[in-house]
């Protein structure tokens, strides 16, 4: 017996057959090419609100939302505390990509502070007090005092509570104790940094610029 031999396909649907093929196999390079550029491709996420807030604080927001932190300055300010965040770029609530590094500007601090109340200390303690205020001792005149023993400030200038830019100096009266021949009580014992009470200018004093 005669085998049949499969017929060939007319020569249109051979064509059409291939062009399916082909586009299939187009179709599904492309849609890989997008998949893996897609996944290649960084998300996007927003910059959280860290404005305000202190370093290590920050930091952690960030990480968490896939960015990362870098410090790129320093400022006084009167109104941010030290050591918390005045500024970032990009601004919170921008999108930017994943992983992208945020630039935090850091504050200082206020570049002011008050003048502590130094009176009736000794010389010694008021200058550390000054120094932690970050001021100085600065211009001192000595004078005799009824009250006040040698060495404890007797007035100063500018008064306690004033407001003076960091690295400023106050001026201080400073006692020589009593002049000499006068009679005085007896100074109590253990009293090394705070004197008897005095009134806030000097009272019943005798002005002596000499050392």
């Amino acid at each position: 017996m005669r085998e049949d031999k499969p017929r060939p396909l007319p020569s249109p649907w051979l064509a059409l057959f291939q062009l399916m093929i082909t586009a299939g196999l187009v179709v599904g390079l492309v849609y890989g090419f997008l998949f893996v550029l897609q996944a290649s491709t960084p998300r996007e996420v927003t910059v959280p609100n860290i404005e305000g807030l202190d370093r290590a604080a920050a930091e952690i927001l960030l990480r968490h939302a896939g960015l990362e932190g870098e410090i790129t300055g320093h400022r006084p300010s009167d109104t941010i505390e030290k050591a918390k965040v005045i500024l970032a770029n990009p601004k919170p609530g921008r999108r930017v990509k994943k992983g992208r590094s945020i630039s935090l500007l850091i504050s200082d601090g206020s570049a002011w502070t008050n003048a502590p109340d130094i009176r009736e200390m000794s010389e010694r303690r008021a200058r550390s007090v000054l120094q932690e205020k970050a001021l100085y001792l600065g211009e001192v005149r000595y004078i005799y005092h009824l009250r006040l023993p040698k060495g404890f400030v007797v007035a100063q200038l500018p008064p306690a509570g004033t407001r003076l830019p960091e690295n400023s100096q106050v001026q201080a009266v400073i006692s020589k104790g009593p002049r000499p021949g006068t009679p005085t009580a007896a100074p109590e014992q253990g009293s090394e940094e705070k004197a008897t009470p005095a009134p806030q200018q000097p009272a019943q004093t005798e002005a002596d610029t000499g050392q």
